[in-house]
């Protein structure tokens, strides 16, 4: 197709709001520059293209001009656009004719329809680029997410920018308060970048969603299951802001900065990026892959440490080493002690049993320079007591309210009860981990009798045993207090009761009256449950009347919802129709000025302005005429044009005058000598005028009585002249 053909379709557009694919001279005027977008975008494709190893199939819902098609095509992509403007169909199928190598085809269809019927395998990638509002607007924004749902598992990747309730135009209310949850079915849901738009200053995120693909940092992975919570059996305290994707080798941490838990969720994966990223050696850590934070979220790829969490094997009843197991943390907990660190929550859960029974250290973001546990007792090392104590355990315990108190050697069985009972030989503030580790190790050479426990070491721990009793005495004090209320109302009930037994034939009057007025009671509450149901068969009919006046306005509501619903289609018409011609009136004001700027152009030229003088003799004796008096006779234009001839030939100064800028054009003098030369000359009376110049017109006689004056002027006769 000849580009005068692809500029008239581009102009018949009802708006310019892409480049034209293969035509930069037409992007002057383009709405939006989507170069910013495609990169990002190309960068997604080109990376699931190298996992599928062949050319990704791609579905491009709003396609509008086409270019994200037709450029994602030129890579090698197959790509199907869909819009629902037969404008933009069109031309995009005429852009198509002059790309015949491309493997991209246009579809003119609305983009819900289409994907309503995706497919399983059909497309690899979903682009929706600023469409969704326009589907949520018609149709509704729950519908439109189960929609996106219904494909997610047919998909690869959804690429989507979604426009945001905050953006001052007709369709925002419409719009989710949050756009990721358009997205809601999707395991993974990241925004991949911000941008403005042309119509206002406000960012949409380019949103990347799939059911079984990472993208963060540029790096694709894939995850065959993923959680809320960091393991099984708690409770999601971080109101769903982090999510936890695991694959054969990789663990995925995604962490979103926003509420309550922003803080700490950035702090904490903060902390272990950090960290994994200059371990201290000896430590065995997982290598870390990549990680990243914005003002969005946070994110942390790491290796996956093949094993097993304690907490699930003391549940699930496997054997192994404790002993080994705890010297192994206090192994790792020793590493850190010497470079200043310390590890705030030792729990059965974030200790990694590995396959040959060994103890890892995990969940590095309690890692910090602060020596407290992150809840009680607060001490470290009273806090890895009880750790050891759970770890004896034949179960998981609770925690809550409080965990359990393990402080004495009696609480620990002979493993460790020589060891506990070493340690309290010396004061709290005397111990540390290396100290801890060494005693564990020469705890099998002593007996429980060889140790003598220092009175003053036990004070630190019977403060924390206090802690915990009074904890405890609180709440039994509140159930004496209720079982004492709970009493006397039964110990009341039982003194009326002997009253009454007292004297029998009161008893059994009281009861008889009893009786009576319970009967009289009842009669009476019949009484008024009849009315009560005469009242509420009355309300029933009522309530028929009311359910029918309903439906018939119900009909009436859908009516007017129809003739709203054809309005609107009727006005969306009028406005692409007002659109059009205000593209069409632009079009015509640009030629307009173009034709204006090419006068102007010529009007300066050097040839324009040497012949005006033979414009305006032509106008005066020839030329057409829009208004003013009658031109002259063909007769007398002849005799005009003769007199002058004469008059010029009898002065060779004014000759030469003529003559000396006509020579630089001989065209123009050729043509004048001509027009002069074929005039048949006119008898003229004594002073030289023309018999017939009360024949000519007044424009002529003017002209005519102009030249003669110019003439006398140059002649030196003032008489003439004036």
């Amino acid at each position: 197709m000849l580009p005068r053909e692809i500029a008239a379709r581009v102009g018949a557009l009802p708006e310019r709001y892409q480049p034209i694919f293969g035509h930069p001279e037409m992007d002057e005027g383009v709405a939006r520059n989507c170069v910013d977008r495609l990169v990002e975008i190309q960068r997604v494709v080109d990376a699931l293209r190298e996992v599928l190893g062949r050319p990704v199939r791609i579905l491009d819902l709003g396609c509008a001009q086409g270019f994200f098609a037709f450029s994602l095509a030129s890579r090698g992509d197959e790509v199907t656009g869909v819009d629902r403007l037969d404008v933009n169909v069109e031309l995009c199928r005429a852009l198509a004719g002059e790309h015949a190598g491309l493997p991209v085809q246009f579809i003119q269809a609305d983009a819900a329809d289409v994907l309503a019927n995706v497919q399983p395998g059909s497309y690899d990638i979903v682009l929706a680029l600023s469409v969704l509002h326009h589907m949520c607007h018609e149709r509704g924004a729950e519908p439109i997410a189960r929609l996106l749902g219904d494909v997610a598992s047919s998909i690869e990747v959804l690429l989507a920018e979604v426009a945001v309730r905050e953006e001052p135009l007709y369709w925002a209310a419409a719009q989710p308060a949050d756009p990721r949850g358009l997205f809601a079915a999707y395991p993974f849901v990241h925004d991949v970048t911000w941008h403005a738009t042309h119509l206002s200053a406000i960012e949409r995120p380019l949103i990347f969603a799939s059911s079984q693909w990472c993208w963060l940092g540029g790096m694709l992975s894939g995850f065959d299951d993923w959680s809320t919570v960091s393991r099984k059996g708690v409770e999601d305290v971080h109101r769903g802001t982090r999510r936890y994707y695991f694959s054969r080798d990789r663990l995925i941490k995604y962490f979103r900065l926003t509420g309550e838990s922003a803080d700490r969720n950035r702090d904490e994966l903060g902390r272990e990026a950090a960290f994994l990223s200059d371990p201290p050696p000896g430590l065995p850590v997982p290598a870390i892959i990549a990680a990243g934070m914005d003002d969005h979220h946070a994110f942390l790829v790491r290796q996956l440490v093949p094993g097993q969490l304690l907490s699930e094997a003391i549940a699930q009843g496997q054997p192994f080493d404790r002993v080994a197991v705890v010297d192994d943390v206090l192994e790792q907990l020793c590493v850190l002690e010497a470079i200043g660190l310390h590890h705030g929550d030792v729990r059965t859960w974030n200790v990694l049993l590995r396959g040959d029974g060994r103890g890892i250290l995990i969940d590095y973001g309690d890692i910090t320079a602060v020596a407290q546990d992150c809840a009680w007792p607060g001490n470290l090392f009273l806090s890895f007591l009880v750790f050891v104590r759970e770890i004896e355990s034949d179960q998981v315990l609770r925690v809550l309210p409080l965990r359990t108190i393990a402080f004495s050697p009696q609480h620990f069985t002979a493993a460790f009860r020589s060891w506990v009972a070493a340690l309290w030989t010396r004061p709290i503030d005397e111990w540390t981990f290396t100290w801890l580790r060494d005693t564990l190790r020469h705890a099998g050479h002593a007996t429980e009798r060889d140790v003598k426990v220092a009175a003053p070491t036990w004070e630190f721990a019977i403060e924390r045993y206090l802690e915990v009793v009074a904890a405890h005495q609180k709440r039994l004090a509140d159930m004496i207090d209720q079982v004492a209320r709970d009493g006397d109302e039964r110990a009341q009930a039982v003194a009326q009761l002997a009253a009454a037994m007292s004297d029998g034939r009161t008893a059994s009057n009281t009861f008889a009256a009893a009786v009576e007025a319970v009967e009289t009671g009842i009669e009476a509450r019949l009484d008024a449950m009849l009315v009560r149901l005469d009242r509420i068969e009355a309300v029933g009919q009522a309530s028929a009347t009311i359910v029918q006046a309903l439906d018939q306005k119900d009909v009436l509501l859908a009516e007017k919802n129809t003739e709203i619903e054809r309005k609107n289609v009727e006005i969306e018409r009028k406005n692409v129709e007002i659109e059009r011609n205000r593209v069409e009136a632009a079009h015509w004001w640009r030629a307009t000025g173009e034709l204006q700027h090419e006068l102007e152009t010529v009007y300066s030229t050097l040839s324009w302005r040497v012949t005006a003088p033979l414009r305006v003799a032509k106008r005066l004796l020839g030329g057409p005429r829009m208004s003013g008096p009658p031109p002259a006779t063909p007769a007398a234009r002849s005799g005009v044009r003769g007199a002058v001839a004469r008059f010029v030939r009898r002065r060779p100064r004014l000759k030469r005058w003529i003559a000396g800028p006509l020579d630089r054009f001989p065209g123009t003098r050729e043509r004048v000598k001509r027009y002069f030369v074929s005039a048949a000359a006119l008898p003229v009376v004594a002073d030289g005028s023309p018999a017939a110049l009360d024949d000519l017109g007044r424009g002529a006689t003017e002209v005519y009585a102009e030249l003669k004056q110019e003439i006398a002027r140059r002649n030196g006769d003032p008489s003439r002249a004036a």
